[in-house]
């Protein structure tokens, strides 16, 4: 698997992971449920908000704010 191939599947894994849980997912659910360390992810985007950035759900204000289908999935990659 290349590294782009890779990257592009981490940014789908976490934006079915964001409709999931309705909103921002934290760097503790990412690793949980995408089976990738922290640090792996890291070397790949930099922190969470460059790997939420490249999502493209970088921009919602609130952890709290519910989180739809059509906002992760319009959201330029």
């Amino acid at each position: 698997m290349s590294i782009k191939t890779d990257l592009h599947e981490i940014i789908q894994q976490v934006k079915d992971l964001a409709v999931s849980v309705g909103r921002k997912p934290t760097m503790q659910e990412i690793v949980a449920k995408l089976g990738i360390s922290e640090t792996a992810i890291r070397a790949r985007f930099g922190n969470l908000s460059q790997l939420l950035q490249a999502c493209g759900i970088a921009d919602l204000k609130k952890k709290s704010s519910v989180l739809k289908f059509q906002d992760v999935f319009s959201a330029p990659v």
